[in-house]
C-alpha cells in the first residue's frame, strides 16, 4: 500500500475538519459536494487519491471555507499531483 504524502495528509485533514464544522456525514458532504461517499471518505483519511486542486478549491468554498483556507487547500492539491509512485514529493 502507498504512504500518503503529507500533502495529502493535509487535504484530507483540512476537508474533515471543514465537514466536520458544518456538521455533516460523509453521505451528505459528498451529494453536496457532487462526488461518491467513498472517493470523499478516502480523500479525508489520505488513502491514495490525488486531488484535483480546483476541486479541492471548490469543495472548501462549498463547506463555507475562508479565501486563506481555498488557496492552502488548492495548492497542497497540486502538491499532490507532483508524487511519485511511492509518495514522495519532488523538491
Amino acid at each position: 500500500m502507498k504512504t500518503p504524502s503529507l500533502a495529502q495528509w493535509r487535504v484530507g485533514m483540512i476537508l474533515r475538519g471543514l465537514r466536520a464544522d458544518r456538521g455533516m456525514s460523509i453521505r451528505a458532504a459528498a451529494n453536496m459536494l457532487g462526488t461518491n461517499s467513498t472517493r470523499l471518505e478516502r480523500i479525508e483519511k489520505a488513502g491514495n487519491q490525488k486531488v484535483d486542486p480546483g476541486t479541492a478549491a471548490g469543495w472548501a468554498f462549498m463547506y463555507g471555507a475562508s479565501q486563506q483556507v481555498i488557496h492552502e487547500l488548492e495548492a497542497l492539491a497540486k502538491r499532490t499531483r507532483e508524487t511519485d509512485a511511492n509518495g514522495w514529493e519532488s523538491i
